[in-house]
């Protein structure tokens, strides 16, 4: 890690009460921003609409996109757990083109986080497919959890929070 993590008693109370994943505790030293990052991230892991394995589709997807290793050990066994099958993780990490071994759905949402991730926008054809097979509520998620991710990807990699291994301890989180 590039920065001290901070001490444990000098965590937020947010960070008090969630695993003490080295991400986190990096949040700790930006205490302003930690609870709205903790809130988000969790909400991201048990009440999206989306289902856990297109969530865990396109955080994995977003973590290969840009080089997180911190992020892609985490959600390893979140894949695993929602089904991901070997072939598709491979797909994800080789960051092969759409639409591959995914359901139309997964292919479209996939889609959809690539283009944010490259060009920080999504054209309307790619828009419109995605809201025609999954709806408006799915494709909102997927933007905002895409961007989510993209922002822990980029403090991961730029602070070199060290992985904490294949983390089950947020599988409880994510439903």
């Amino acid at each position: 890690m590039r920065l001290p993590y901070p001490r444990p008693e000098d965590l937020p109370e947010p960070l008090k009460t969630v695993p003490p994943l080295n991400l986190f505790r990096a949040f700790g030293n930006a205490p302003a921003y930690a609870d709205g990052l903790i809130s988000l991230g969790l909400a991201g892991l048990g009440r999206l609409n989306l289902t856990p394995r297109q969530r865990e589709l396109l955080i994995l997807d977003t973590a290969t996109s840009t080089a997180s290793a911190y992020v892609t050990q985490a959600h390893i066994p979140l894949g695993q757990a929602a089904g991901i099958t070997s072939e598709q993780a491979s797909f994800i990490r080789q960051q092969k083109p759409l639409p591959g071994p995914f359901s139309p759905q997964e292919a479209a949402l996939l889609a959809a986080g690539r283009e944010l991730l490259q060009d920080a926008t999504c054209t309307g054809d790619t828009i419109r497919r995605a809201h025609q097979l999954c709806g408006a509520q799915a494709v909102t998620e997927t933007l905002v959890l895409v961007g989510y991710y993209r922002l822990v990807c980029g403090l991961a990699n730029a602070l070199a929070v060290e992985p904490d291994g294949q983390s089950r301890q947020m599988l409880p989180y994510a439903s």
